[in-house]
């Protein structure tokens, strides 16, 4: 896997969309997130109606800080999991602002099942019927980015009960209800949305917990 395949596969995938508004997403840069020591991939509903527009190429938007509203928590999560890979301990930041984000989430993948933009709440049976129409197409752009990680914010029912993710091996329950799928090299969580109305360090503190039960550094 190297950058220029990665993204000649993306392009080559984005136009089987055809003529369809979609949300262009991935990897945020490539050289980051092949560099990086764990590879991550997010996997959301759908973007909202803002910036959003014909094409809207959601790379962009987060190289260039995305917004504070899902990304403040998922850049938390970004750096206590890097940090823990890299230091053995998961540092938590608190505080997050448009540089962090910037610097932070290059090293990403992310991946919304519903690529046509939707509006401030999403709605779970849209997001449904979007994956199953478009599931061949999805489950091609999930084979390109060989994770370590795979975070479902809110889309862990779909991605599991539609198949999406090949070769579950083990289902079990975690912190607080927290439930992580393995396989023999990937990690699969379903956790809440970023947006979740849920205390941001209890947020963190469960999820990396899952992550160090599950998936320790080596």
């Amino acid at each position: 896997m190297d950058s220029s395949s990665i993204e000649i596969d993306e392009k080559k995938l984005f136009a089987k969309w055809g003529e369809r508004e979609i949300t262009h997403d991935g990897v945020v840069t490539i050289e980051e997130y092949l560099a990086s020591k764990v590879k991550v991939l997010y996997i959301l509903k759908e973007s909202n109606d803002f910036p959003s527009g014909p094409n809207f190429t959601l790379k962009d938007f987060i190289k260039n800080g995305a917004r504070w509203q899902s990304w403040n928590n998922i850049a938390r999560w970004q750096h206590g999991i890097q940090t823990y890979y890299q230091t053995g301990t998961a540092e938590y930041k608190n505080h997050v602002n448009l540089t962090d984000r910037k610097n932070t989430l290059k090293d990403i993948a992310v991946m919304n099942l519903k690529k046509e933009t939707g509006g401030a709440k999403s709605k779970d049976l849209e997001i449904l019927n979007h994956t199953i129409k478009d599931f061949s197409l999805l489950k091609e752009q999930l084979n390109l980015y060989r994770p370590d990680i795979i975070i479902c914010c809110g889309t862990g029912d779909i991605v599991v009960q539609q198949g999406l993710f090949n070769d579950i091996r083990q289902s079990l329950e975690s912190i607080n209800k927290t439930r992580y799928i393995i396989d023999s090299k990937t990690l699969l969580i379903k956790y809440f949305h970023p947006q979740a109305y849920k205390n941001k360090k209890i947020l963190f503190d469960t999820l990396m917990e899952v992550i160090k039960d599950v998936k320790p550094k080596n």
